[in-house]
């Protein structure tokens, strides 16, 4: 089965305070966030992380990969909504059972295929479903439509067709770049000897 997924994002927010004072004014439960920003000696700010929470200002405690790693100058945070609708019946068993799977299938495709340097768990791993993933961009109104998109790197299409192993992102504009098999699983593998790396020298 192919879930079909539109999100569309709000912001930016340049705290996590304000992206936490829209979420309660504007209602929203269950949602996305993509945190931008710099990390280290960066001088251009990056995609850097997305997340999946119905509870952003519990989740964004002083612990969080945002509020450590990220620089406060510069940081734009985008709220993420599901517009679309999702599919009836029950949760598949292999997607996390606190979220509904558009949203932990949005979390995969966007983490995986940008390969977003702070999710260093989810770059690892292909999403567990066919996935066609729409993003949309609007202003902090909530109602003002963005014609650009937020960051270059940011795509408007994600797809990954699980039977094939193969996956599309597009930027509208003329610029695609296609994953095959053989990409998806060099993808993988270099994330994750990435990730056995800093564990071995954050141990060392």
């Amino acid at each position: 089965m192919t879930y079909a997924v539109v999100v569309d994002w709000y912001g930016p927010y340049g705290s996590v305070k304000e992206a936490n004072a829209a979420i309660r004014e504007w209602g929203f439960g269950e949602v996305l966030y993509m945190a931008a920003g710099t990390v280290g000696r960066q001088s251009v700010p990056k995609l850097q992380y997305v997340g999946i929470t119905k509870g952003f200002e519990r989740r964004m405690n002083t612990r969080h990969k945002v509020r450590t790693t990220i620089a406060d100058e510069g940081l734009s945070i985008y709220i993420g909504e599901v517009s679309s609708q999702a599919v009836s019946g029950r949760k598949a068993s292999h997607h996390h059972k606190g979220f509904t799977i558009p949203v932990n299938l949005a979390e995969s495709a966007l983490a995986f295929f940008l390969q977003l340097p702070l999710n260093s768990d989810k770059r690892c791993s292909r999403p567990r479903d066919s996935v066609v993933l729409l993003n949309r961009w609007w202003k902090t109104d909530i109602d003002t439509r963005s014609r650009r998109r937020p960051h270059p790197d940011w795509p408007d299409f994600i797809e990954y067709d699980e039977v094939s192993d193969t996956g599309s992102v597009v930027w509208h504009g003329g610029r695609r770049k296609h994953f095959s098999t053989s990409l998806i699983d060099e993808t993988c593998a270099r994330a994750s000897k990435e990730l056995r790396d800093a564990r071995d020298r954050a141990s060392a």
